[in-house]
C-alpha cells in the first residue's frame, strides 16, 4: 500500500503541474470541487448495475480548468468501497460458489467535459449546463474476503494458482481505468454551482473481485498454503461432507473485464475567471432577443 500510494502521489504531483501549467496560459477560469454520492460495482458477483446491499457510499475531489463555456478539463480524486456476494446471487450455482469481497478503490483521473446545452438569460449569465465528459484514471485496490469473521487480503494468496509455478504471476492491484459519463450543473451564484453526475468506469483489469478464470489444483494450493485453497473454493462450506478437487472448471468469466458505477451530487466553486468567454449558441429565456 505504501508504494501504490507513493506512485499515486507522484502521478497526482504531475498531472497537477501539468494541468495548472497549462491551465495559467490557456484556461479562463479556475475552480474548485467535491463530489458525494455512491458507487456500484459489475462482475463475477454482482451481475446487476446496482444492488442495493452491496452500494456504497462514495466522495471525491476535484480541480476544474474552463478554456471557455464549452470545454474544460478537471483533475479528479475518488475514493470507494466496492463489494460483492455470491450470498446476494439468484442463481443457486453462483448461490454455492459462496466468494465474497470486499476492496477500498482509490482513483485518480485526468477528465475532459463537452457542454452540450448552456441554459440562461443571455449569452453571458448562464442558470445551467448539461455536458459530458470522459478521459483516463488510474486506480488502485486489494480485494480481501471475510473468512471466520476476519478479513483477509486475497491477492498475496493466489486463489487462482498464481503462486503454485512459475509460468503464473499475481495480478496487480493497480489498473488504468477510462470513465465516461453525464451530468447537470446549475449555477446558484456566479462562483458557486451544484449539480448531479452519473459515471461509468471501464477497467483493464478482472481482479477487483479476485475472481477471474479457473480453479486451480485445490489439492496442490492446499499443500502449498491451506489458506489460500480454502479461499479459493467455499463451496464445501455450504454442503457438509463435500469432497470435490474443481481443478480446471470455471471460477469466473475471463472474457469481461470488471467495471464499477459512480452517482451522486457536486458541488463547486469558481476560485477565479480572467475574462469573457466565447461560448457555442446557448438556449435562453427569451429566444426573440438573444
Amino acid at each position: 500500500m505504501r508504494n501504490a500510494s507513493t506512485c499515486f502521489r507522484r502521478v497526482g504531483s504531475v498531472m497537477a503541474i501539468l494541468v495548472f501549467s497549462l491551465g495559467n496560459l490557456l484556461c479562463q477560469s479556475f475552480g474548485i470541487g467535491c463530489f458525494y454520492g455512491g458507487s456500484s460495482y459489475l462482475g463475477e458477483m454482482q451481475q446487476t448495475y446496482y444492488d442495493a446491499d452491496e452500494s456504497k457510499p462514495a466522495y471525491g475531489v476535484h480541480a476544474r480548468l474552463s478554456f471557455n463555456k464549452n470545454i474544460g478539463l478537471r483533475i479528479q480524486y475518488m475514493n470507494t468501497t466496492l463489494s460483492g456476494n455470491d450470498g446476494n446471487q439468484i442463481e443457486r450455482e453462483m448461490v454455492l460458489r459462496n466468494l465474497n469481497f470486499s476492496t477500498q478503490l482509490h482513483e485518480l483521473g485526468l477528465i475532459g467535459e463537452l457542454t452540450l446545452i448552456n441554459f440562461g438569460i443571455d449569452r453571458e449569465k448562464i442558470r445551467a449546463r448539461s455536458f459530458l465528459f470522459g478521459g483516463v484514471a488510474g486506480i488502485h485496490f486489494n480485494p480481501r474476503a471475510m473468512y471466520q469473521g476476519e478479513w483477509i487480503d486475497l491477492q498475496p494468496l493466489g486463489t487462482e494458482g498464481q503462486n503454485l509455478n512459475e509460468d503464473m504471476t499475481p495480478y496487480e492491484k493497480t489498473a488504468i481505468v477510462y470513465p465516461i459519463g453525464m451530468g447537470f450543473e446549475f449555477n446558484l451564484t456566479q462562483k458557486i454551482s451544484f449539480g448531479v453526475e452519473v459515471k461509468y468506469q471501464f477497467t483493464n483489469t478482472d481482479y477487483l473481485d479476485d475472481i477471474s478464470g479457473y480453479y486451480p489444483d485445490i489439492e496442490a494450493l492446499e499443500e502449498v498454503n491451506p489458506m489460500a485453497a480454502q479461499l479459493s473454493f467455499r463451496t464445501p462450506e455450504m454442503i457438509d461432507n463435500y469432497r470435490h478437487n474443481p481443478m480446471g472448471e470455471l471460477r469466473g468469466d475471463h472474457r469481461k473485464n470488471d467495471t464499477y458505477l459512480f452517482f451522486g451530487a457536486t458541488a463547486s466553486f469558481k476560485i477565479f475567471k480572467k475574462r469573457k468567454l466565447a461560448t457555442l449558441p446557448t438556449f435562453f429565456d427569451d429566444p426573440i432577443n438573444p
